[in-house]
Formats: C-alpha cells, sequence, structure tokens
C-alpha cells in the first residue's frame, strides 16, 4: 500500500501478492472488565451474553478475599437491568489436586447436583497478601434457551496456605432461558484484590 492505513489496521495479503490495510478481526472481543476488585461483595456483569457469540470466557486474576471462601456464580437474565436466575439447578463437578511443601499429595472430588449456585474452586487463602487464586471460566452459548454448559480451571492456595490446589471441572444449569450476564462472588467476605475480565468468542 502507498499508505500507512487508519489507526489498528492490520496488513493483509489476497496470497497473490497484493498487500492491503484491513481492520482486525472481531472474533474475540473484551465485554466486560471488573477493574481491580479492592472491596464489594459481588461482581455482576450484565447486558454481556448475546446472539452475537458462541462462548465466553471469563478470567479471574489474583482474586483474594477477606475470608477463606471459594468462588460461587449464578447466571442473570434481563440485560442491562439484569438479576439473578434462581432456579436450584445448577449441577457439577471439580476435581482437586493438592501438594504442599513436604511432597504430600492428595485428590478428592467436588460436586453438587442442582444447588442455587455454581462453583468452580474451593476455600481461597485470605491471610497472605501474596497467595491468591486465579482461573479460567468459559461459559457456552448462555443466550440459547436450553442448559448452558461451563469448563473451569482454577489455581490456587487453600484455605491454611500450605497447599497449592489445582482444580479443573464444569458442569451445567439446567434452565431453558436466555442468560444475559452472571454475578461472581465470594461465598463469604468481600473481594480484597482481583479483576475479573469476560471476552465473548463468534
Amino acid at each position: 500500500p502507498n499508505n500507512d492505513g487508519d489507526a489498528n489496521q492490520v496488513l493483509t495479503t489476497d496470497g497473490s501478492g497484493v498487500l492491503t490495510w484491513a481492520n482486525a478481526s472481531a472474533d474475540v472481543v473484551l465485554l466486560a472488565s471488573s477493574g481491580n476488585l479492592t472491596s464489594g461483595s459481588r461482581y455482576n456483569a450484565d447486558n454481556v451474553f448475546s446472539s452475537t457469540y458462541k462462548s465466553y470466557k471469563i478470567i479471574g486474576t489474583n482474586l483474594r478475599f477477606s475470608a477463606d471462601a471459594p468462588i460461587a456464580f449464578v447466571f442473570r437474565t434481563g440485560g442491562a437491568s439484569g438479576s439473578d436466575s434462581t432456579q436450584s439447578r445448577y449441577s457439577y463437578i471439580n476435581n482437586r489436586v493438592e501438594r504442599n511443601s513436604g511432597g504430600s499429595a492428595s485428590a478428592l472430588t467436588v460436586t453438587d447436583w442442582n444447588g442455587s449456585v455454581g462453583k468452580i474452586c474451593q476455600d481461597i487463602e485470605s491471610d497472605d497478601t501474596n497467595k491468591t487464586g486465579s482461573f479460567e471460566f468459559q461459559v457456552f452459548d448462555p443466550y440459547a434457551t436450553k442448559s448452558t454448559n461451563w469448563i473451569n480451571h482454577t489455581m490456587q492456595w487453600d484455605s491454611t496456605g500450605s497447599w497449592i490446589a489445582n482444580i479443573m471441572g464444569g458442569g451445567t444449569y439446567n434452565y431453558e432461558a436466555a442468560l444475559t450476564g452472571i454475578g461472581i462472588y465470594p461465598s463469604s467476605g468481600n473481594y480484597v484484590n482481583g479483576e475479573i475480565k469476560i471476552y465473548g468468542f463468534k
């Protein structure tokens, strides 16, 4: 091209030697960000799920709470003026593998059937500012009026601060509704640190 294109454009080729400027793909888009969560008992992201995207990745980084607690979530409906979807139909299976400094290791399974909330980890250490929990959490087509599936992976320090825990699992919310948002929160206490971002994938 004989110019440098517009801001944020990328250089593309047709495979036959012709180069042109084009807008970057919008197949993956940041839809919501909590900013640094230093207070409050809950982060609600409303009006983020729609027919535009089929799956969503939620990333939580360096989360710490004011009390030892697991991360819980509920789906929400109603768009921008969202409210919790209160059906007790959250079923999940999480496998936890842990190890401490002494070389001890163990594994256990944490499950629920038709619970009132979903959970993606166990109690995260709250006393040590250097010991946090981080997660990746993918939700599949929540806007479709059918059961909504998710998978999750969390790496964290346990409530004693002596064990690192690798938790992988997933579940389903067996309720036929167009889900438009999500609320993510510690099961007790408030946020002290961390950030949550939500991305949409076409």
